[in-house]
């Protein structure tokens, strides 16, 4: 037994300086041991190509194993790594479980790997299985079976990882001598999570190690070990069984564009090709430039927990910087696509006219309608009140418990005779009657009904988010359209694909919607190449 103090480096925080007067202590040893089986057997034929391991992963592999307890045995019963994408927790995971498996630290070891669905599990299961497979010692002594996600040690008293997924049935009962929870912002119940950390109580040798990225919830049972973590780092917590390492940057406290910040949010960055300073720069500043790429950067490369109630859409001091008056005489000479949400009784309905300039740049204005029964109902809210929005001239109320169509229809027409309006765009759901009123007007190849899907309008959304941050977009500053941007929230599906939900904002989007559907009609218009000249007109006819 190597008993010796711990090297400065590792430690870290008051519990480790705790530990060492109550008789904990460094095993060199033991420390060295599980970075030559890391070097031997895993780096050079980690996935494809060579790997090694930077100087911070080997300070957490060694403070992993070189720390033990008074008695001898291990001194964490459970360890947190939060650490951004892209900084090598792939590697550190293989590491940990191979080590596990067939480093020796157990008698009869059985190694467990929880995810999040049988697809993650047999992700996980196929990083190890790759690097048994390619080294021929590891080879030699391990028997894999795919279709259980499983590895086994053939040796004598030798034993078993498997991986497991929070649907898998033998979850319950499990009893692993050392369990790894990958992706734990991803597990949607804390279920795998409590049964494995609970089968563990009754082993002396038993050992939780949880590793994951930031999520998006803050009521979620990681974020609660993440706060403990922070509080094993800022000294606060004395646990001397707890060992966490929190990479993350403050966005409290730290200036996000500084390279230190993205430093210390990434132990890995300017270790390997690919992955330096520059061109994280480029990255970030890019994701700067859209609200949900900023906020999806900020939480997978600076690792910061964003609610969903964050994902908001327009920043808006970027689109008040783009209030801007545009004189009429110019707007009638310039093409016109309107947009209309319709409420179904007493909620607003609104409508947008986006008009195409040169250099692909816009002109937005921007109308709303309320019954009165609506304006009652809202007083009864913490939300602004209609009447602002009526008092401002943003939002026409009109008597009755519903809102009165020849109000808006006037408006409508009164648009369409004085602007080269080329298409009327609507919500299929709220529209049918003045669509079939506007037939007769535009003509029904001019008026269409859009689809309130993913895939309709990912595309608009994010391109008018672009052209409000470049200031391509002028508007009347209606308050009430100010307000619905303000209060869009937008769901992303698993295609990355983003829209405007009702169901996830803070209050009604209707004003967004009108604007986001014209806008779609009028960006395509002004991406178009202009059509080629014809030669006549250079030339003029000949005759033959």
């Amino acid at each position: 037994m190597n008993r010796t103090t711990p090297p400065a480096w590792a430690v870290r925080t008051e519990a480790d300086r705790k530990a060492i007067a109550a008789g904990y202590y460094w095993d060199q040893d033991l420390a060295d041991r599980v970075i030559a089986f890391a070097e031997l057997y895993l780096c050079p034929k980690f996935i494809t190509g060579e790997f090694r391991l930077f100087e911070w992963q080997k300070r957490t592999l060694m403070s992993l194993y070189g720390w033990r307890s008074p008695d001898g045995s291990r001194r964490w019963r459970k360890a947190l790594l939060h650490v951004p994408k892209k900084n090598g927790k792939t590697l550190l995971t293989a590491v940990v479980a191979a080590y596990e498996l067939l480093g020796g630290v157990v008698r009869s070891p059985w190694v467990v790997s929880a995810s999040t669905t049988k697809q993650n599990a047999k992700q996980v299961y196929e990083h190890l299985a790759e690097c048994c497979e390619k080294h021929p010692k590891l080879k030699k002594v391990t028997k894999l079976t795919e279709s259980k996600n499983r590895i086994q040690d053939r040796r004598p008293k030798g034993g078993v990882y498997e991986s497991l997924s929070s649907d898998a049935p033998n979850a319950e009962g499990a009893n692993a001598s050392m369990a790894i929870v990958d992706e734990a912002h991803a597990h949607q119940s804390a279920k795998l999570y409590q049964t494995l950390e609970y089968a563990m109580i009754g082993r002396a040798d038993g050992f939780l190690f949880v590793i994951s990225t930031a999520g998006d919830d803050v009521t979620h049972w990681y974020y609660s070990l993440v706060e403990r973590g922070r509080a094993i780092v800022a000294g606060t917590d004395t646990d001397p069984t707890l060992y966490a390492e929190v990479y993350e940057a403050d966005p409290e406290k730290d200036d996000l564009d500084d390279p230190a910040t993205w430093r210390k949010a990434n132990p890995s960055l300017d270790l390997y090709d690919g992955y330096t300073t520059e061109k994280f720069r480029l990255d970030w500043e890019s994701a700067k430039k859209k609200t949900i790429d900023r906020l999806n950067f900020e939480r997978y490369r600076l690792n910061i927990f964003r609610k969903a109630s964050e994902n908001t859409w327009i920043e808006l001091s970027r689109w008040d910087a783009c209030k801007g008056v545009l004189p009429e005489a110019e707007l009638r000479t310039l093409p016109c696509y309107l947009g209309f949400d319709a409420s179904q009784r007493i909620d607003p309905t609104s409508l947008s006219a986006v008009w195409v300039r040169p250099n692909r740049r816009f002109y937005v204005r921007s109308w709303a309608w309320v019954a009165e029964a609506g304006v009652r109902d809202r007083e009864r809210t913490n939300l602004p009140r209609y009447q602002q929005y009526i008092a401002d001239g943003a939002m026409v109320m009109t008597p009755g418990e519903v809102i009165d169509k020849t109000a808006v229809l006037k408006t409508i027409d009164a648009i369409i005779a004085a602007h080269q309006v080329r298409a009327f765009i609507m919500d299929p759901n709220g529209a049918w009657v003045i669509g079939q009123d506007l037939d007769g007007v535009l003509g029904a190849d001019k008026v269409f009904r859009q689809p309130q899907t993913h895939r309709w309008f990912n595309g608009p959304t994010r391109e008018l988010e672009t052209a409000v941050t470049e200031r391509r977009v002028t508007h009347d500053g209606n308050g009430w359209l100010r307000w619905c941007l303000n209060s869009v929230r937008l769901d992303e599906d698993r295609y990355q694909n983003v829209r405007p939900l009702k169901a996830r904002s803070v209050d009604h989007i209707d004003g967004a919607v009108a604007l986001l559907m014209p806008f779609a009609l009028a960006d395509a218009a002004a991406a178009a190449p202009p059509p080629k000249p014809s030669v006549y007109e250079a030339r003029g006819f000949r005759t033959l």
